[in-house]
């Protein structure tokens, strides 16, 4: 019978190494987004055969969930799941499936029903188009850079490193209390980007900030799963006309490198004016994430 633990941020590395041997390209699927949100969703895990097993509390309605395992014996450990939940006596649900989760469920259980919420689809980018913003459906893109230029002339994009992680994390502080959100889930964001800045080695990301007359005007992280970059953390000072494009641009410039096809912003989480901006840039597709429960 699987025993699950309490996921602990000294656990992270191990994750990383399951996480890194799967294709899956939704945020779901990459350690620093499971590690930033495992409180929230009270996230345990168990390692069977080789395989990785979470299990955690809904985000609609905190029932008991599993995520599709990662590893080595991916049948045996569905089985094993199967087996806990029959045990517990909990329904078989599982949360954040990507469409191919969803074809290998399939192939265990014929009666299932398969949920898809808009609000929680990933959104993905051709990493080159975020690089260099080219043609005429990005004019709006570079109408706000051109005016950023304009406007603050000399700017540096600067690759995060221990001896400026000071810096960010000052900027953020400003920045948390300049644009403070009194939602659980800013508040949630807010603490754990705290903690990620303060253990940025154990976290093991890649991040990127650009200044102007040395003052940070904008920060961004995020970490390479597969042939993807995941941007995680992306927050600007909007008195800067222009920042968020630039930071979009700059670290996309900065770490999208030959490995990198596909750049993935994540959801909106049903916020509007994070959809219409997310749409701006005009993703290549958005990336379905289902809830599948299942009747045995």
């Amino acid at each position: 019978m699987l025993e699950f633990a309490k996921a602990q941020l000294s656990d992270i590395h191990m994750f990383r190494e399951y996480v890194s041997k799967q294709t899956y390209r939704t945020c779901d699927y990459s350690a620093c987004a499971i590690f930033m949100w495992r409180n929230a969703f009270q996230l345990e895990y168990a390692v069977f055969e080789n395989t990785l097993i979470m299990k955690d509390a809904s985000v609609v309605d905190g029932k008991t969930s599993f995520v599709v395992p990662i590893g080595e014996n991916v049948d045996s450990a569905i089985k094993a799941i199967e087996e806990y939940s029959v045990f517990h006596k909990i329904p078989l649900r599982y949360h954040a499936v990507p469409v191919e989760g969803v074809e290998l469920l399939k192939k265990h259980y014929s009666n299932m029903t398969v949920t898809t919420d808009r609000d929680f689809c990933d959104y993905l980018y051709d990493a080159e188009n975020m690089k260099n913003f080219a043609g005429r459906r990005y004019s709006g893109q570079r109408n706000h850079i051109n005016r950023f230029l304009k406007l603050y002339g000399e700017y540096q994009f600067h690759k995060i490193t221990p001896e400026n992680l000071g810096r960010v994390l000052a900027f953020y502080e400003w920045f948390r209390q300049e644009y403070h959100k009194d939602s659980e889930f800013a508040q949630e964001e807010s603490e754990k980007i705290i903690e990620l800045l303060t253990h940025y080695e154990t976290y093991q990301v890649v991040g990127g900030f650009i200044t102007v007359d040395e003052n940070i005007i904008a920060m961004a992280i995020g970490e390479k799963v597969y042939d993807t970059l995941f941007v995680h953390i992306e927050k600007a000072d909007i008195r800067y006309h222009g920042a968020y494009q630039m930071i979009v641009r700059e670290f996309a410039r900065a770490y999208a490198d030959e490995t990198v096809r596909y750049i993935n912003r994540e959801e909106d989480m049903g916020d509007e004016g994070l959809r219409t901006s997310k749409l701006s840039y005009h993703p290549l597709q958005l990336l379905e994430k289902s809830v599948v429960n299942i009747t045995l």
